[in-house]
């Protein structure tokens, strides 16, 4: 220990100086330790988890139109009691709906994160005046959107996210939202203006939404200046991002419906199903009815101060009425993620984007995958082309290419084609009306196909007008088969021209009376005799017991009973009113210990177990038939004759185990290494205590064997032959007649001041190994001069005296410079002449050739 003074942190912690660095002393009190948490800003590629999540994205979006469509779910009380009330907290200020947050009852907010923010706006504020480029670009003027991170918190403390009730989904499907909007002749679009921050946040929940930025000031020309002092905002309106924002934004428009429905009556029709956070995607069947449907909109959504903006519409006559009104609008837009030309009325996909980030990377796994997940295509008006990068995906799957391997010559090659094709379909326009009205004769034609690549279908809308037979493609997922085009793929050269595919097989133009049919043979049914017959009926089942976790991936015997308690503990927690919410204990430790044994057993010992709860004797065969087993509490332990003995149950009667199990392996790896990697014989005596392992032995050993510290600890050492030792080191002489001179230090020592630095001379006799100490009160020639005139008044005048070289301090702080100059002067030289010293030097960047002094140090 150090004779420092500690240093106080607290009432019941202090700091205490030690030989190995500051130890942490006092009792533990959390209500008097104050976290004052680092935020590091690391960019980090968490490749796999990543990849995991792009690849669930992808296919919960292949499953848009695929997946059984499910009556609206009731719903749950938690749900219904979160819509009752923001019903009943209805109220307006300003014309404006104010809000509250749904506060989950269970959690309270009861910690402020401030030392987390702060720590994480400087760091920030540090990059924005370091880096030039950025600064200018954040100095000009621009539209902001702020993402604000509503998972922060202070350590052991919920964050806002944690305490706030998500509420329920009010959003429709978008795929049932682009198929209505295809139905009608007239579609008008619009997006409502920062719906979010148009709703007023209640006052008692603004303090939670706080966050910090600097002090904003105008300048007398009017400029906005951003000052040096910190200051804390928050938010008066409802902040975008929070859990509870959308269901907040979705339930303030559907009360806004209900409320002005017989006022409203074509806008609020529209509100429930055509509506998808602030986007409004609506179709009408006349110019009339459009024009109505705008002005319903905008006097509907001015009772919440919701202004409307992008407007776009295919119809002239309501383009009309906003160019005399000077309302902007645009001809080329996104609905949904889809692009709508509204001159053309059609729908069509830009593809450079794609083509440009293809180009830039190295065609691997992961770029497939990337792209894939891109091409954003809900009503697979283009799944001809996107299954064939789909195969091509399922091919590097199958195959074990990595994600940042290349792959093969043959898929990168038709990799290259697709992506050099992709440009045709830039061309493609597909209407967006499907051309027939609510009066129109329709019939709905269903093309399916499978294959063992892929599986898909195509819908086809056919409608007569004037002896005109017209048929569209609504809608797929996934010759006269338009089907295979989804399970084989289309290259995109050849989708354009793909009449089967846009417009359906030939023979739906023509009437259905020419249509080819193939009649099923009908079979007459024998005539059956009725016999009536009393039977007996008895019911089996075949239960098979898996393991909840795949225990190949772990290689730890403690983090697979953690993992297995907490699992336990969830299914618990699950099936109690009494939740555990604390650490875990050794209880449940203890009981994911038992679950794995009893797994181990009844995998490898279940004819044994089945027949020992029938009372069968066991069969010759059975590798435990000449143990005597038994089953106590579902427990196979060993028979024995150590009855009546006085060790403990388990040693009288171990459980048995198979030594082939990964359970075990992993047992014995833990007991290996708890018992500091001793041998065989001593972890196989300490796993019989309670356990009996079935070639036990062999099992340890092969554990061992795999055991890398045992490994470089047994390794053999190396055999250097080492070179002769020099002459001064073995030719004998006087005492210090070739010395080797050191320093060591520096030292805290009390002198004139109460704490100051010294330094430890050391002079090391080469022959006789003898050392002789010096105290040096610094590094400076006079003071170094003394210390060796003291050593040769006590030792006698060396010959010879050797020290480090001058590279040796390079590199070293500024006390090895110091000392290198004061051996180096002029003066110390000058004394070595006068004496008839020789001073010598080490290599160059040889420090080992001064082994013998150094090591003394």
């Amino acid at each position: 220990m150090h004779s420092d003074a500690p240093v106080k942190l607290s009432d019941s912690l202090a700091l205490v100086p030690s030989s190995f660095g500051w130890i942490l002393s006092g009792s533990r009190s959390h209500a008097t330790v104050s976290f004052n948490p680092t935020i590091h800003s690391i960019n980090v590629d968490t490749l796999t988890h990543e990849l995991d999540n792009m690849v669930r994205n992808f296919w919960n979006l292949e499953s848009i139109g695929i997946q059984p469509v499910q009556e609206k779910l009731k719903l749950s009380t938690p749900n219904a009691e979160l819509l009752t009330n923001f019903h009943q907290s209805f109220k307006i200020i300003d014309g404006r709906r104010v809000i509250h947050l749904p506060w989950k009852p269970e959690i309270k907010l009861t910690s402020s994160n401030y030392d987390t923010a702060i720590r994480r706006l400087n760091p920030w504020t540090r990059r924005i005046h370091t880096n030039t480029e950025l600064k200018q670009k954040y100095a000009k003027q621009m539209q902001w959107r702020i993402v604000f991170d509503a998972s922060s918190h202070s350590p052991g403390h919920p964050s806002l996210k944690d305490a706030l009730e998500a509420g329920p989904n009010l959003l429709p499907d978008i795929f049932a939202m682009l198929l209505r909007f295809r139905l009608s002749k007239i579609a008008i679009t619009s997006d409502g203006s920062q719906a979010f921050f148009q709703l007023i946040l209640a006052d008692e929940d603004r303090d939670a939404t706080r966050f910090l930025w600097y002090k904003t000031e105008y300048t007398s020309d009017g400029n906005l200046c951003i000052a040096d002092e910190i200051v804390t905002y928050r938010f008066t309106r409802l902040p975008f991002g929070l859990t509870s924002s959308p269901f907040l934004l979705s339930a303030s428009l559907r009360e806004l419906a209900t409320m002005y429905k017989q006022t409203y009556p074509i806008a609020t029709k529209h509100i429930e199903n055509n509506t998808y956070m602030d986007d409004f995607v609506i179709g009408t069947s006349t110019d009339t009815e459009t024009i109505t449907l705008y002005r319903e909109m905008l006097q509907l959504t001015s009772h919440i101060s919701l202004p409307l903006a992008k407007w776009t519409t295919n119809s002239k006559a309501l383009q009309g009425v906003w160019k005399q009104e000077n309302v902007p609008f645009r001809e080329i837009t996104q609905v949904l993620g889809v692009e709508w030309d509204t001159d053309k009325d059609v729908f069509q996909i830009d593809v450079q984007a794609k083509i440009v980030e293809a180009s830039k990377e190295p065609v691997t796994k992961l770029l497939l995958l990337k792209l894939m997940s891109k091409f954003y295509d809900p009503l697979g008006l283009f799944a001809p082309v996107t299954v064939i990068v789909k195969i091509l995906f399922q091919d590097t799957w199958l195959s074990g290419i990595k994600w940042d391997e290349l792959l093969p010559p043959a898929v990168a090659q038709r990799w290259h084609k697709w992506i050099n094709e992709l440009q045709c379909l830039k061309d493609i326009r597909i209407p967006r009306w499907i051309g027939f009205s609510e009066t129109s004769d329709v019939t709905i034609h269903v093309f399916c196909d499978a294959s063992e690549r892929a599986y898909g279908a195509c819908l086809y809308a056919r409608h007569t007008v004037n002896n005109f037979t017209e048929v569209n493609l609504i809608c797929s997922r996934s010759t006269d088969k338009p089907a295979d085009h989804l399970t084989r793929g289309t290259f995109p050269s050849q989708l354009p021209s793909l009449e089967s595919w846009w417009h359906g097989p030939k023979w739906l133009n023509h009437d259905s009376d020419a249509w080819l049919t193939k009649d099923f043979p009908s079979h007459s049914q024998p005539s059956v005799e009725v016999e009536s017959r009393k039977i007996e009926s008895r019911s089996f089942y075949v239960a098979t017991t898996e393991p909840i976790i795949d225990i190949y991936r772990y290689s730890s015997y403690t983090k697979l009973l953690r993992v297995t308690a907490w699992i336990l503990r969830f299914v618990h927690n699950c099936k109690s009113h009494l939740r555990i919410i604390h650490e875990l204990n050794c209880n449940e430790i203890e009981k994911a210990k038992d679950y794995w044994i009893q797994t181990v057993q009844r995998q490898c010992f279940s004819a044994e177990i089945n027949a020992l709860k029938e009372g069968h004797p066991l069969q010759k065969k059975s590798k435990i038939s000449c143990f005597n087993p038994f089953l106590t509490d579902d427990y196979l332990r060993l028979g024995g004759r150590l009855q009546f003995s006085d060790i403990p149950f388990d040693t009288q009667h171990p459980l048995t185990l198979d030594g082939n199990h990964p359970f075990v392996h992993l047992l014995i790896q833990h007991t290996h290494i708890r018992l500091h990697h001793l041998g065989v014989r001593i972890v196989l005596s300490e796993l019989r205590s309670t356990f009996w392992i079935l070639r036990g032995r062999q099992a340890i050993k092969k554990a061992l064997h795999k055991c890398l510290p045992c490994k470089l600890f047994k390794a053999k050492c190396g055999m250097q032959i080492e070179a002769p030792l020099p002459s001064e080191r073995v030719v004998p002489s006087a005492p210090f007649t070739i010395t080797g001179i050191d320093f060591a230090g520096p030292v805290n020592i009390r002198c004139l001041k109460p704490r100051d630095t010294a330094y430890i001379a050391l002079f090391t006799c080469a022959t006789t190994r003898a050392l002789h100490i010096e105290l040096v009160s610094d590094l400076t020639t006079d003071k170094f001069l003394l210390a060796l005139q003291r050593f040769v008044g006590r030792r006698g005048l060396p010959n010879t005296i050797y020290t480090d070289n001058a590279t040796t301090f390079h590199a070293a702080n500024k006390e090895l410079i110091l000392l290198w100059q004061t051996l180096s002067s002029a003066k110390t030289q000058q004394y070595y002449a006068q004496n008839g010293i020789t001073w010598r030097f080490i290599a160059p960047r040889a420090a080992w050739w001064g082994g013998w002094w150094e090591r003394l140090i």
